[in-house]
């Protein structure tokens, strides 16, 4: 079935080539256009010299990713046809980029996602894809202390390692205990360093990168139930967690210049026992060879970030902060229960655009899109949670007021964009409605929320996203007793066991039409056509 937005975009494309033609000159055979090629030699501190093909494009020029990434130390994986390179770094990061896409899509050690914007767009030349040199320095650069810099006289690339800054740093553990055992380490800086983070059962370590320690970190004196000792050097700070404790996917995160770290350990958890959240004996998601039928990529989305925080709830909680840590696990359980790719707008506190989070869900081929947010209102008593899908007229006044604050900081709309995101839309409605019943049943029964019904409002964030398209409010931080339980593991764990639960009943819904489709339609000489 053709999509009737791809229609439209059809015809739009027609008419901008028919503007284009009337004002310059095409080549008659449609080739790419053919740009300048060279071949440099890169020097990399301490590593020695390879040489380099680039290409110079009227943006900038571009470089051979994979002789200058294995003289950085990574591995390069080339993808089917030399179309893609997957470059594996330190700490099992994942960094995959190809041509005719100016984003790179990062996985991260710990299976959280992330995407690089690049300054220009890669292209295929002499040693597969060349990429712009923004892509080392965010790269490289950022993990392991790298300064790129480029002279074009000599077609010299140059790789030294960056000044070293002396920090100094705090630390302070805050031990909780509310049927689970919640140990909160607090770092902070003198300035937000670069760092990695290496994690094993029983113990987690920071390794600074290029920077250093002024000195021996002041507090370490202070311990928890769950912590066993801290010890540092110039480099390092290792945590060494009692036995049963351990730190969650997604419990390390950035705050203004300090780095939270959260701990915790269930009564009754068995010491020693393997992390719940590990995919064991599974290889990476972005290395497998062959998806599913169906719904095969997901699409989640932490509301907010960066200076745009969201609700705030009475005891100082933050949306963007909460819903972030949510996603990062529920993307965790969704791999480890499914058979899917998930990959998340934001996987750290940054800015993101209302209008980027469905460019990328499209750009990323996703199946389905949930952005995760939560509730505020002025009666404190309000309370239980709220799936909605996208509509330009709001089901109720409620419905409208959360679609107006959730969709505060984005930018006017033109009405070819409403043309385009009404066909989107309208193809996927029946879908969107039919996830959004789904959530909200699970989320009411699993946890005994009030049902506050599925409603329809016009959500910023859902418009252009081509693909069945929610948004769930999982409860009300402004009710105190509401922001408590969404500040415990526990309950939170409940609301990702409910999600999971609807997405796996979506899926199989989804999946088994499709297959009475594929039986139904008539045979014809080319292949089916799907979903895609």
């Amino acid at each position: 079935m053709i999509r009737p937005l791809l229609r439209i975009a059809g015809l739009l494309c027609a008419l901008i080539v028919t503007l284009v033609l009337t004002h310059a000159v095409v080549a008659q055979d449609d080739e790419a256009p053919t740009f300048p090629t060279g071949t440099g030699t890169a020097s990399v501190e301490a590593r020695g010299e390879v040489t380099l093909p680039y290409t110079i494009t009227p943006q900038g020029p571009l470089f051979a990713l994979r002789p200058l990434a294995r003289l950085l130390g990574a591995e390069v994986r080339v993808g089917p046809l030399g179309k893609s390179h997957s470059v594996l770094m330190t700490g099992g990061k994942q960094v995959t980029v190809g041509p005719e896409s100016p984003v790179a899509v990062v996985l991260e050690g710990d299976g959280s996602d992330d995407f690089l914007s690049l300054s220009r767009t890669p292209v295929l030349g002499l040693e597969g894809v060349h990429v712009p040199i923004d892509f080392f320095a965010r790269t490289f650069g950022d993990d392991l202390g790298y300064v790129f810099a480029w002279d074009g006289a000599t077609g010299r690339l140059t790789a030294t390692r960056d000044v070293a800054r002396l920090v100094d740093a705090r630390i302070a553990l805050d031990h909780r205990q509310t049927g689970i055992e919640l140990t909160t380490v607090r770092l902070l800086f003198s300035a937000l360093p670069r760092y990695r983070i290496e994690q094993e059962p029983g113990r987690l370590e920071i390794n600074l990168i290029g920077d250093s320690l002024a000195q021996p970190v002041a507090g370490t004196d202070r311990t928890s139930p769950l912590v066993d000792g801290i010890a540092t050097t110039s480099s390092s700070l290792v945590l060494t967690l009692a036995p049963g404790a351990r730190v969650p996917d997604g419990s390390v995160r950035e705050i203004n210049n300090g780095l939270t770290i959260d701990i915790i350990r269930r009564p009754g958890d068995p010491v020693d026992a393997p992390d719940p959240e590990a995919i064991v004996d599974q290889p990476p998601p972005a290395m497998r060879t062959s998806d599913p039928p169906g719904i095969r990529r997901i699409i989640l989305d932490p509301g907010h970030g960066g200076s745009a925080a969201g609700a705030v709830g009475t005891r100082g909680t933050l949306e963007k902060e909460l819903v972030l840590d949510i996603s990062r696990r529920l993307a965790s359980a969704l791999e480890r229960q499914l058979p899917v790719r998930v990959f998340l707008t934001r996987s750290r506190d940054v800015d993101l655009p209302h209008d980027a989070r469905p460019a990328f869900a499209n750009e990323n081929k996703g199946d389905l899109f949930i952005s995760v947010h939560l509730n505020a209102s002025f009666s404190r008593s309000a309370h239980g949670a709220e799936t909605y899908f996208l509509a330009q007229k709001a089901s109720d006044e409620a419905a409208a007021a959360s679609a107006a604050f959730e969709n505060q900081g984005s930018g006017p709309h033109n009405d070819l964009e409403m043309i385009l995101w009404d066909l989107a839309h309208t193809y996927h409605m029946a879908e969107s409605q039919r996830l959004a019943k789904l959530v909200q049943e699970e989320l009411n029964q699993a946890l005994g929320l009030v049902d506050r019904g599925v409603k329809q409002a016009p959500f910023r964030v859902l418009r252009g996203v081509d693909m069945p398209a929610i948004l769930v409010e999982l409860g009300f931080i402004s009710n105190p007793d509401e922001e408590e339980k969404l500040l415990d593991p526990a309950y939170q764990n409940g609301l990702i066991d409910a999600l999971v639960r609807a997405i796996s009943r979506f899926k199989t819904q989804m999946e088994t039409r499709e297959n009475l489709d594929n039986r139904e339609a008539p045979e014809t000489s080319g292949p089916p056509e799907g979903r895609r």
